[in-house]
């Protein structure tokens, strides 16, 4: 339960902006997909990779986008995020649309070019959204 608090902590510092001041300009999508990647001691070198990887692929395949496309807006929110057993947290994707190929394609070529080694907190934006998505990953 301890390494549930700074997990948490962490979704609510990305989902906070998106009740942000009214005043703020806010962008309609279809679902916020918050993504969490597990950077914990016991979790390999590989395992990051792997994870990283993972997510870097899926933002590019045709199935996602096309269920991107298929939404009323046609657009995402989306972040990511690296947590740890030890509470340490990074944003790795400040939120970010993906609407096209070329977003999709900027967000995973970003996430392939990201050192996990040396983390820290940073900060994050929202958008307006119907539902949002959390995908937490780990090793138990």
């Amino acid at each position: 339960m301890p390494m549930l608090v700074p997990i948490f902590g962490t979704v609510t510092a990305i989902l906070v902006p998106v009740w942000g001041a009214a005043s703020e300009p806010r962008v309609a999508v279809d679902a916020n997909l918050v993504t969490a990647l597990d950077t914990s001691a016991s979790v390999g070198r590989y395992e990051e990779w792997l994870e990283r990887e993972g997510v870097a692929r899926a933002v590019v395949h045709p199935g996602f986008l096309e269920a991107v496309r298929s939404g009323y807006h046609r657009r995402i929110g989306f972040a990511v995020f690296t947590w740890s057993s030890h509470g340490h947290t990074k944003i790795l994707v400040p939120w970010t649309t993906i609407a096209t190929p070329e977003d999709a394609t900027r967000v995973s070529q970003h996430l392939l070019s990201i050192n996990l080694i040396g983390i820290h907190p940073s900060g994050a934006a929202g958008f307006w959204v119907p539902r949002v998505v959390t995908s937490v990953h780990g090793d138990r």
